[in-house]
């Protein structure tokens, strides 16, 4: 039988301490509805004071969510098992001629740093280590946080 390659094994679920994650986290309402964050707590969980990567996601400002990871799912694993907590960020989409505009997609990643800010203690992330990345459009994002 062909082993697995350590690519391969990693792709298929974010590996992280499924007991502690939290998924669709409301962060704040807004006239297009709620936006939401997921936290991937590391596998080896510290009981407080950890490093936070904010993750925002591509799709041209208009498209996608904080569930679509793609090969983002590897790179979050290896954060979680280098002790970092991973928060992916559900920003509100664009819209020509809509509700949403650019700023607020930049808005709502920042929102979603001062929500992990405010909760620090009960979700046990130290504020003065917060990192930020993006792929594509959430990386112009990532930029502007």
């Amino acid at each position: 039988a062909r082993m697995k390659s350590h690519f391969e094994e990693r792709e298929r679920t974010v590996k992280s301490n499924t007991n502690m994650n939290k998924e669709d986290v409301v962060i704040k309402e807004t006239p297009q509805g709620k936006v939401f964050i997921d936290i991937y707590y590391p596998s080896e969980q510290c009981a407080e004071n950890l490093p936070v990567v904010l993750y925002t996601h591509g799709g041209g400002w208009t498209a996608g969510s904080h569930k679509t990871l793609g090969v983002f799912k590897r790179v979050f694993s290896e954060l979680n098992d280098a002790g970092f907590c991973v928060v992916s960020v559900g920003y509100r989409l664009w819209e020509k001629d809509g509700g949403v505009a650019m700023r607020d997609c930049v808005i709502d990643s920042k929102d979603a740093l001062r929500y992990m800010s405010k909760h620090k203690e009960e979700l046990g992330v130290d504020p003065d280590r917060f990192f930020v990345m993006g792929h594509s459009a959430g990386g112009q994002i990532a930029q502007l946080v």
